[in-house]
């Protein structure tokens, strides 16, 4: 598979796994970037889930249905600590790496997220929500 069907897959299999446990979210990082037309080089994906109300498990739960599992042992436990999910989409290998939004600024972006349609002629990979430009900026001084 190459690398773009790669991402496409974790992507498009992150946005179900969102979809089916009812989870406001929208991706950050380098794959938004690239979304937003800029050259990026990454290798894995970085996206954003709403927390509060999150239920973790049927979260998990959903992540599993469609192939994302767990990169580390106690997933539940680092992100109650650290406020992030390590997963890894088997069928592409890609990680992912999904922090957990509880900030009122958080809440706007991810209400604000511009939809775009990620596809090609052989994966459909939906649409999804991408960061703004403004928040991708290392300059933002929202953040």
């Amino acid at each position: 598979m190459k690398w773009e069907d790669r991402f496409r897959a974790a992507i498009r299999a992150l946005s179900n796994a969102c979809d089916g446990a009812n989870v406001r979210w929208m991706l950050i990082g380098g794959i938004a970037v690239i979304a937003r037309g800029a050259p990026r080089t990454t290798e894995d994906v970085d996206a954003t889930v709403l927390a509060p109300g999150l239920d973790i498990d049927r979260f998990l739960e959903a992540c599993r249905g469609q192939q994302i599992i767990p990169r580390i042992d106690d997933v539940r436990k680092m992100a109650l600590r650290a406020q992030i999910l390590l997963l890894r989409h088997t069928e592409s290998t890609i990680e992912l790496d999904v922090s957990l939004a509880w900030l009122g600024f958080e809440e706007e972006a991810i209400g604000r997220a511009r939809h775009v349609a990620i596809a090609t002629h052989r994966l459909q990979a939906g649409v999804v929500g991408i960061c703004r430009p403004a928040l991708l900026s290392p300059t933002n001084t929202r953040l």
